[in-house]
Formats: C-alpha cells, sequence, structure tokens
C-alpha cells in the first residue's frame, strides 16, 4: 500500500497533536484511556527534555505513527545512548513503510546527539516487530537477563 507521509521530530507544541494516537497505543496494549494524561505525559517528556518524539504525519499532517525514545546512560562505558521505548502506526496505515521510517529517525536523531547505542525493545511475540528491527541492524543482547518489580 502506497501511503504519503513524513516523518518529524515532534516540537513541544506537538505533544496535543500526538496525544490521541499515544492514547491509542496505550489502550491497544489494556490501558483505560486517557487523553489529558496522554497529553500531559508526552508534553512533561519534552518540556524536561527527557525523551524524544518522533512523528509519522500524513498528508493532513495529522499523526498515523510515533516513536518515543528516552536518554539512557552506560556507566561502563561512560557514554550516553537512547532506548526506542515505544512504536505505534495506526492499524490503516501499516504495513506501508511508516515503522520503518520512524525507526530510521530514531536512529538518526540517536547517532546526531552523540550516542553510542540505541536500544529496542518488544514482546517475544512481536515476529514483525523484531524482524523489521533486525532488519535495520538490530541484534538481541546476548547475555542479558532484564528484570522488572513492580512498585506500589
Amino acid at each position: 500500500m502506497e501511503l504519503d507521509f513524513k516523518v518529524v521530530e515532534a516540537e513541544l507544541e506537538d505533544a496535543q497533536k500526538a496525544a490521541a494516537l499515544f492514547d491509542a497505543y496505550r489502550v491497544h496494549y489494556g490501558q483505560k484511556s486517557n487523553r489529558a494524561g496522554s497529553s500531559k505525559f508526552l508534553r512533561e517528556r519534552l518540556e524536561r527534555n527527557e525523551a524524544k518524539l518522533i512523528l509519522a504525519l500524513n498528508e493532513a499532517n495529522q499523526p498515523i505513527g510515533f516513536a518515543l525514545m528516552y536518554r539512557r546512560f552506560a556507566s561502563l562505558r561512560l557514554s550516553q545512548g537512547w532506548i526506542v521505548n515505544d512504536v505505534f502506526v495506526e492499524p490503516s496505515s501499516r504495513r506501508s513503510g511508516v515503522a520503518t521510517a520512524l525507526i530510521k529517525e530514531a536512529i538518526y536523531v540517536a547517532s546526531a546527539s552523540g550516542a553510542k547505542t540505541l536500544l529496542i525493545s518488544t514482546e517475544t511475540s512481536n515476529t514483525n516487530s523484531r524482524s523489521l528491527y533486525e532488519g535495520l541492524g538490530f541484534a538481541p543482547l546476548e547475555g542479558i537477563a532484564l528484570y522488572a518489580l513492580t512498585l506500589k
């Protein structure tokens, strides 16, 4: 499917425009809809320079996909990197190169910042995303077990 879109690094004023798509992403993963909270969350991350938001915009300049990346630090390497924490493309725009363009832009943004690494994660069952990431040069981390603890 051919789709006309552009990929841009979002500015602070884009947080409101991206909120509906970010909220749809959250709902996709089982969260309750909270558009105001989604807008506030994105705005705060951008205001505090804690994240970079990459947007895919359609011909009407409306978001159809996003990648949200956060700065991280590597103590042993004495360097900084980024992690692409969230990637989402609206269902009607999938399989048209949007996700590939978003990840390529994230690679560019990370590289331009002087980062030494860019991490990305997905569910082990998400074979489409894993294939995309590996096709762009990402490789599974060998010897790393990632753990999570839910805090109250």
